[in-house]
């Protein structure tokens, strides 16, 4: 799996693949930074939790060697990302895209001249596994 390491679901994303690599230890995570020091303005807590999914990661590295200058260093990591996969899964939310729209728009005009696999989790996918998650537990 490849994650730039940004806070929030990439991060969580990490610490599920390290619970499944005790069954698939086959599966690898590499942590490519749009640039260095992503983390030098979080807060402690953050920093903390970045440094120990850095601390657990198969591979790091980043797309430019220097700290953030501009933004072209996150477009060119959208291309990095499409580039070296052969699919992308993207929590992605159509009426407040955000930042992912970015990469989402990438992979779809990549999409259109190569065989590349865009799996989208919506809002509503993860409202309907916590709904199904609450069912079972009041089944008990």
């Amino acid at each position: 799996m490849l994650i730039s390491g940004q806070l929030g679901v990439e991060l969580w994303a990490a610490e599920v693949v390290f619970d499944l690599q005790l069954e698939f230890p086959e599966l690898k995570l590499a942590v490519i930074t749009p640039f260095l020091d992503q983390d030098s303005s979080w807060n402690e807590t953050n920093k903390e939790w970045y440094q120990s999914i850095l601390a657990q990661a198969d591979f790091i590295d980043s797309v430019t060697k220097k700290g953030y200058e501009k933004p072209w260093q996150f477009r060119l990591k959208n291309q990095f990302f499409i580039d070296k996969s052969d699919g992308l899964v993207l929590l992605y939310d159509h009426e407040k895209e955000g930042s992912p729209k970015y990469l989402y728009e990438l992979a779809l005009q990549y999409q259109n001249n190569n065989p590349y696999r865009i799996e989208l989790i919506t809002f509503y996918d993860l409202q309907m596994i916590v709904e199904e998650e609450q069912l079972k537990q009041s089944d008990f």
